[in-house]
Formats: structure tokens, sequence, C-alpha cells
């Protein structure tokens, strides 16, 4: 049975249902309403949501949790900068992943195949038009640093393997300077 989900969107309150965990990157509204109500009377979000039945969100504590994403976001996107890879969404990146174009010449859909298959990694595709094109790496959820490091490197790895003129170690160094700032 979904759980009732309220987020606070440009300051009006966002009830829909959940299906997963509030830190699942497949998280799913089955309906949303907008309404000023959601927000009790002095103005104070009141998102009614229970967090204390995940451990895990629980141990690390929820603005912890959205520190980490936000880390793992931010060093996801300046490693693939620092790879020469455009972003899909370079003006508006998403919390949830970092889509990036592959280079001329690299099948993406190849590319996430030997990434699954040869080196043990697995990212997401490009879908409809974006399929062969485009490579997806995830960073919310139960991800943290070197999910992140193995991820890029990895991507460094089977881009050079097929034939793509990336400098090893850069995407890697660019995101290891953020992710230090957890330590």
């Amino acid at each position: 049975m979904p759980e009732t989900l309220k987020v606070e969107i440009a300051g009006y309150g966002v009830v829909g249902k959940r299906r997963r965990s509030v830190i699942d990157p497949h998280l799913a509204l089955e309906t949303a309403a907008v309404s000023d109500r959601t927000l009790d009377g002095d103005g104070a979000f009141d998102d009614g949501v229970r967090y204390d039945d995940d451990p895990k969100i629980q141990e690390e504590g929820l603005d912890n949790v959205f520190k980490r994403h936000d880390r793992l976001a931010r060093a996801t996107r300046a490693a693939v900068t620092a790879m020469g890879l455009p972003m899909v969404a370079p003006d508006c990146p998403a919390g949830s992943a970092t889509g990036v174009f592959v280079p001329d010449g690299v099948d993406g859909g190849k590319l996430v195949k030997s990434l699954r298959d040869d080196f043990g990694v697995t990212l997401a595709g490009g879908q409809d038009q974006w399929k062969g094109k485009v490579v997806r790496i995830a960073h919310l959820g139960y991800v943290d640093t070197f999910d992140i490091i193995i991820a890029i490197s990895a991507l460094e790895m089977a881009l050079k393997k097929f034939g793509a003129k990336i400098q090893l170690g850069k995407g890697v160094a660019a995101a290891q300077e953020i992710l230090l700032e957890a330590y």
C-alpha cells in the first residue's frame, strides 16, 4: 500500500503517493495535488511522513542523506565535465542521475553492455531518440563515495577501450576533489 508523500516545491506543497523508500532512485508518485494547505498554520512544512522506519536513514539522518546526494551529484558532474563529456541537461541537472552524451563513434548501447559484462559496473543507457547516444550515472539512494569513483573509473576505461580520446584518471580526480568534503 503506498504511503502519502508531501514535499514542498517552489513554496507550494505537493502531495502524492509513493511506493518505495524515500531515497530509492525509482521514486514514483501515483497522484499529485498542489495546495497551500500542505503547509501548517505558521508557514512551516508538515510532511506527515515518518522516516524512522528506514534504519539507514535514521542512522545517517535525513539532512545528511540530502547532503550526500548533493555531493555525489556534484562529483559526478565534475567528473564527466573533466572527461569532456557533454551533459544532457547542463543548465538543469537532476539530483538523481547524470546523463552524458557518449563521444562520436562510440555506441552507447555497446558501451553500457561492456561496462556491465566486462567491468561489472551497471550504468543506464539512453532511451528513445537517445538510445545508443547517452549514458546515465545514478547517484541517488544507497550510493556512496566509492560507488561514484568506481562508476567514473569504469566509464573512463570502457570509453578508452572503445577508442574515445579519454585521459584515464582525469574524471576520477575531479570527483575525488568534491567527494573529499565528506571526510
